[in-house]
Order: structure tokens, then C-alpha cells, then sequence
């Protein structure tokens, strides 16, 4: 027996000597102490002996409820492990692995305690940066984790909040929930989750589904954790919400393909007017290559002699107040050849409201600028013509050139306004209205009386002006004088009444001839021949006087 607790007791203290080791009495005053110990420490034997643990304990736990409680379990002779701080003779803080072993005397009473510990500072460091580290990823990453075969095993708050999901809705549950069907059958989805079985990394953007359906885009890894044999065990997925940037890619790019596929010219420019971009469709009109207007302004590129000075300098009030702006102005190409263009002008401001830039849209509007000025010219030549008036929706007088005050012997517009405003109240009637509001012009015939009680025919024709939504917004009447015409006809009728007259005069004679020459016999038989010709010429004549009336009558 004396033997075996030889032999025990030497493998007692070759264990011991390999750790650090200290001895402790019931009320925890150091009895002794090992090499290692000492030397880990940084205290003499004779520094230590007679002292209380509590000298190299970190403060706090050694006036905890929890160091009381190790010392009451040790004195009823329970091992306690624990973890704590243990700071040496130069005040630097190791953390320690204890092992409390309470002794037991030969009567097995428990006369002391057994103390090993092992340093595993570095590795608590390490393990408190990683933890750190995760933590710092969770707060800032969007983190889920799975098994090998792609069973939901946790997430963060980040996840669920980006997801829409619970975590006892997502637990147990297949990664295939958060996308579609088509996704989940494809051979890309299959990919994925047999390239993380292998143990492969993957990283990508990938669309999911939120809970409420709409999608959700991720900037996301798949990272496959090995078990201690190097087999992957599970996949740790680290998201970042790229939903937002998508969207305005996808909304620049479709922008970028509106602005090269438009037929209307793009500039945008810096807060300085320096050109930072334009599209094709600019290179087109102005003959301008991209490379060649960086940094310029437009202004100094496209403007020239016959550029409106008027027009130049309000758009630079409006830049300076930076306000939109919409003008018309000749503009030149790069060869020196002019162009019309009608130009809106958009400052694009930031949130807090900060100028970020200039948008110019530009329509080359060069053939109905022309247009509109060959009609402007042609109005003008029939107005400096013709007798021209021009009245509001309601009647109310605009308007009338000097040709028609003239004809109306009027000195001026305040003369002659009851006089128009009358002839459109009657010559506006229920057809008439409803022609204008429908944007059909008639022609009418109407006379007038002058200043100088003369009677003046004339020859209308009502031309209806809208505006932009169709509305009614003004007559406008041109007129020829026709009292001529008039008089001439009402001579023409005169004439035509007197030959009738004469015809039936004729005839009348014609029929007194026939009944003397049959009265005559055989003797006027010649007679009644030209009296029968006379009156027929007679009835004729009469046809004829009657189809011309007729015909003068008529419109």
C-alpha cells in the first residue's frame, strides 16, 4: 500500500510540475507555490507565501458573490474550473483557467486546496476579437445562417428586418422560400447550393423575395464553415441591402437609353455651366463631338451673331436665380450654320437643396420656326390687304385694320366699335356659334351703313381661333367689298324687268295681229304666219329674261 501512494503521489506531482500550480489553505493564504506558477506570475515563493489569493485576483471578482460561493463549495469538498482575470507583480492581466481541487488529509478531512491554471489569454483574445467581430458584422451586415442542405438555422435583426420575416418564420424552413419558383428550379439555384456543399465560396448580387412579395436585391457571400475535419457543416450568408442602388441603375440605364435613343438634343452641365455630358442626339444637331464640349459652355459653343441678345441675357437671369427656364433661340452647328431650337432649361437640386447641376432639352424646331414665319408674313401681307376685324369669343372688339374703317368711313376703332360689335351679334347666329366652337370658318354676305349713310355690301368670312385645350378663344373676320357687284346686279334686274315687260308687250300685239289677219281671210293668211313668229320670239324672250333673274337670285 505504502508502495502505491508512492507511486501515486509521484504522478501526482510529474502532472503537477507540468502546470502551473499553486497550494491554498481552507481560507485561500497561499502555502505554496510551484516554478511555473511563480514564473508566469512574476513573484518570488517567498513574495507569496502567507499572502491571500486575493493579491494577484482580479479586484471585482474577488469581492463578488461568486468567489464567496467557489470557497464555500471547495470547503465541502467540490472541484470548482472557473475563468477569471489573474493579474501578475507587473500589473498585467492574464486570463486564467483555474482548476480547484480541494486535499483530504489521511483522515479524509479536507485540509486544503489544489489550484491549477492554464494561460489562455491569447487565445481569449482571439476569441474576443472574433466575437467582436461578428458583432461588429451583425450590426452593420445582414447575417443568416444555414445547414449543409439549406435549412434556415438563425438570422439577425438586420435579415429579418430586410426580409420582412420573423425568425420563428424563417427557422426550419428551405432557403428556397425567399425566391420565386422559377428561380428555385433553375440550374443556377441548384449551382449555388452545390458549389457551398463542396465547400465552395460564392458571392454575387442576387435577387430575394420579401415577405410581402416585392423584390429585395442583395450584395451577398456564401460562406461555408467546416466541422473540425474540414468537411463544410454548415453556411454563414453575410447581405447588404443593394436594393435601393439597383433600382437607380436600372433607372439610369433606362434614362441612359432614352437620352441616346431621343430625338431631342440633352446638355447637362456642372453648377458652373461646364458641359459634363451630352447625347447623341446633340453630337447629331450641333455636329459637336462629346470630347470636344467637355468643360465648355454652351453658350460660348452655340450662340452667334444673330443669336437674340434679348433671349441671352433673360436666360442668364434665370440661371443666376436659378430658376427653369423655356425659350426659342437661333442657335449654330459647329460648321458655322444656323438652327432653330426651343431649349428648356432645369436646375436639378440635391435633398438639402443644394444646386448639383443643369439639364438642357433642346428640339430642333427650325422648319415651323420657318413656317410659322412665311404664315406670319402671308397674315401680314392679307391684313395690310384686306378688311380685317377681330373679336373675342364673346364679341367684344379686338381689333380692325384701316382697310375696313375706311370702307365703314370710321376715324378710328372707338368709332367703329358698336358698329362690328353689332354685325358679330348678327351675323353670329345659333349655326354660326356652333360652327366657330367647332373650329369651322363659314362666309356670309351682310350690309352696312357708313358714317356717311351710304349702304356698303360686303363679303365675310369667320375664321375661328382656339386655344391650346380646343376652347373658343377669338373670331377673326376678313371681308371684301362687294357693294359693286351689288349695284351692278341690281342693274342687271332692272334691265331683265323692263325686257320682260317689252315681251309681254310684244306678244300682246302679236296675238291682236292673228285675230285682225283671221278676220282677213285668205288675204291674211302671211300676216298671221309673222304674227305667230313675232309672238313666239315674244314668249321666248320672256324664258330667257326670267332663267337670267333666276340665276341673279340665286347665291
Amino acid at each position: 500500500m505504502n508502495i502505491f501512494k508512492s507511486s501515486a503521489s509521484r504522478r501526482l506531482h510529474a502532472l503537477i510540475d507540468t502546470q502551473a500550480a499553486i497550494e491554498l489553505d481552507l481560507q485561500g493564504y497561499i502555502v505554496n507555490a510551484n516554478a511555473r506558477f511563480l514564473l508566469a506570475m512574476g513573484y518570488l515563493l517567498e513574495d507569496l507565501k502567507g499572502a491571500h489569493q486575493r493579491l494577484f485576483i482580479d479586484p471585482d471578482y474577488a469581492q463578488s458573490g461568486a468567489y464567496r460561493d467557489l470557497w464555500d463549495a471547495l470547503r465541502r469538498g467540490e472541484s470548482q474550473v472557473v475563468e477569471c482575470v489573474h493579474i501578475t507583480r507587473r500589473r498585467e492581466q492574464l486570463w486564467m483557467q483555474a482548476s480547484y481541487h480541494p486535499i483530504t488529509n489521511r483522515l479524509g478531512q479536507i485540509s486544503g486546496v489544489m489550484l491549477v491554471v492554464q494561460d489562455f489569454t491569447q487565445r481569449k483574445l482571439l476569441n474576443t476579437t472574433f466575437e467582436n467581430q461578428l458583432k461588429a458584422i451583425s450590426q452593420s451586415q445582414a447575417v443568416v445562417e444555414f445547414d449543409i442542405h439549406g435549412t434556415i438555422l438563425n438570422a439577425n435583426e438586420k435579415f429579418l428586418t430586410m426580409i420582412g420575416y420573423s425568425l420563428q418564420e424563417l427557422q426550419g424552413k428551405h432557403h428556397r422560400m425567399l425566391v420565386d419558383q422559377a428561380e428555385a428550379n433553375s440550374t443556377g439555384y441548384r449551382q449555388l447550393w452545390s458549389g457551398l456543399r463542396a465547400g465552395q465560396y460564392q458571392s454575387g448580387e442576387f435577387r430575394r423575395l420579401h415577405k410581402t412579395g416585392r423584390d429585395v436585391w442583395l450584395q451577398a457571400s456564401y460562406n461555408p464553415i467546416p466541422d473540425i475535419h474540414g468537411r463544410p457543416r454548415s453556411v454563414i450568408a453575410l447581405a447588404t441591402d443593394i436594393t435601393a442602388m439597383v433600382n437607380q441603375r436600372n433607372h439610369d440605364a433606362l434614362l441612359s437609353q432614352v437620352t441616346y435613343g431621343t430625338d431631342q438634343a440633352i446638355i447637362i452641365t456642372n453648377t458652373e455651366g461646364e458641359i459634363e455630358y451630352v447625347n447623341h442626339a446633340f453630337e447629331k444637331l450641333s455636329g459637336y463631338r462629346l470630347n470636344e464640349v467637355l468643360g465648355e459652355k454652351p453658350g460660348q459653343l452655340l450662340q452667334g451673331p444673330l443669336t437674340d441678345a434679348d433671349t441671352v441675357q433673360h436666360m442668364h437671369a434665370c440661371l443666376k436665380r436659378r430658376q427653369a427656364f423655356q425659350v426659342e433661340i437661333m442657335n449654330y452647328t459647329k460648321h458655322g450654320e444656323t438652327y432653330w431650337s426651343a431649349l428648356t432649361v432645369n436646375p436639378v437640386f440635391d435633398r438639402q437643396g443644394a444646386l448639383q447641376r443643369y439639364v438642357c432639352v433642346q428640339s430642333d424646331i427650325t422648319q415651323s420656326k420657318l413656317k410659322a414665319q412665311e404664315d406670319a408674313i402671308r397674315l401680314e401681307a392679307i391684313r395690310a390687304t384686306t378688311p380685317t376685324v377681330d373679336w373675342t369669343a364673346r364679341g367684344e372688339l379686338i381689333n380692325v385694320n384701316s382697310q375696313m374703317l375706311q370702307i365703314l368711313e370710321q376715324p378710328g376703332i372707338t368709332a367703329a366699335k358698336k358698329m362690328l360689335e353689332g354685325i358679330y351679334r348678327d351675323v353670329m347666329t345659333s349655326m354660326s356659334a356652333q360652327q366657330m366652337h367647332q373650329g369651322i370658318g363659314c362666309e356670309f354676305e351682310f350690309s352696312v351703313n357708313t358714317a356717311g349713310g351710304l349702304e356698303k355690301w360686303l363679303k365675310g368670312t369667320l375664321n375661328p381661333l382656339r386655344d391650346s385645350t380646343g376652347t373658343l378663344a377669338g373670331v377673326t373676320m376678313y371681308a371684301i367689298d362687294i357693294t359693286a357687284q351689288h349695284q351692278t346686279l341690281a342693274q342687271i334686274r332692272s334691265a331683265m324687268q323692263s325686257i320682260n315687260g317689252l315681251a309681254m308687250q310684244t306678244s300682246a300685239l302679236a296675238m291682236r295681229a292673228t285675230i285682225e289677219a283671221a278676220k282677213a281671210g285668205e288675204n291674211g293668211r302671211g300676216f298671221a304666219q309673222v304674227a305667230s313668229a313675232a309672238r313666239q320670239l315674244a314668249h321666248d324672250s320672256a324664258d330667257s329674261a326670267s332663267e337670267i333673274a333666276a340665276l341673279l337670285q340665286s347665291p
